[in-house]
């Protein structure tokens, strides 16, 4: 049973944004229960038809929709923001716009260490780790390219506030990546020595966390084209209650002021 569930931050006949409460999939694994997902629990409340998504068809040639109203995602760790499709016709434009990268997301994220700028950019490509079912890496280097493939990936970062979680120094950030790519914000902070705090994956460059802390990304902001509209529309999520703290930081005064 989860403590938390998600919470309904817009609700029209085309979509639906909801509040990711941590600790939720977006959408089943392979071969996992729907109803343990936010696409589960959207079905269930009937704020999105079963039958809006992507298509799977089985050994028998029945056809299933896997994803009902997905069309972007978050960690499984990560809270914030999610937009679902509640028709098909909204599914395509939708689906476009993130293809298209059109779609901006913002982020707040807390990570250890201080940032030596205001404001940066990193623009490592990512690639799998070998023999991990959902790690990656940022190829820093070229001469770190192994052959295998590899995507682009673009983030930029601006130094919001700085602090300190048990006497070791944090920077709060303000994050927009450009590319969508697994674990993308992650990887990128990992790979210039500042990792997330609280990530469980990407610790290199950490202190030990004891207690461990949890994950300090949240999908703060989210602008999109609603169908039938002209101009963006923006939507926010509330931090989530177990935001870790951080001395020096207020960090609700911070998202108020946007």
């Amino acid at each position: 049973m989860k403590e938390e569930t998600p919470s309904v931050l817009f609700n029209s006949p085309n979509a639906l944004i909801v509040a990711k409460p941590r600790g939720w999939e977006v959408h089943p694994r392979a071969g996992g229960p729907l109803e343990q997902t936010i696409a589960g629990w959207v079905v269930k409340q009937a704020l999105v038809p079963p039958t809006v998504g992507e298509l799977q068809v089985d050994r028998d040639r029945r056809a299933s929709v896997l994803r009902p109203g997905v069309v972007h995602r978050l960690d499984r760790e990560t809270t914030g923001a999610l937009i679902l499709a509640k028709t098909p016709e909204a599914y395509k434009f939708f689906k476009r716009q993130f293809r298209e990268r059109t779609v901006r997301k913002e982020y707040f994220a807390l990570v250890w260490g201080r940032m030596a700028e205001v404001r940066g950019s990193i623009s490592f490509p990512i690639a799998r780790v070998r023999g991990h079912p959902t790690k990656r890496r940022a190829l820093r280097l070229r001469k770190e390219a192994s052959g295998g493939r590899q995507w682009s990936a673009h983030t930029e970062w601006v130094r919001i506030a700085e602090g300190a979680i048990s006497g070791r120094p944090v920077s709060l950030l303000r994050v927009v990546p450009f590319t969508g790519r697994t674990h993308q914000i992650r990887v990128h902070f990992e790979a210039i020595g500042r990792p997330i705090v609280g990530d469980p994956l990407y610790r290199q460059g950490a202190p030990r966390e004891a207690p461990p802390l949890p994950l300090a990304l949240h999908a703060w902001r989210l602008s999109i084209r609603l169908p039938r509209q002209q101009e963006a529309s923006v939507f926010s999520a509330p931090l989530p209650p177990d935001w870790p703290p951080a001395a020096g930081i207020d960090i609700a005064s911070l998202v108020q002021r946007g």
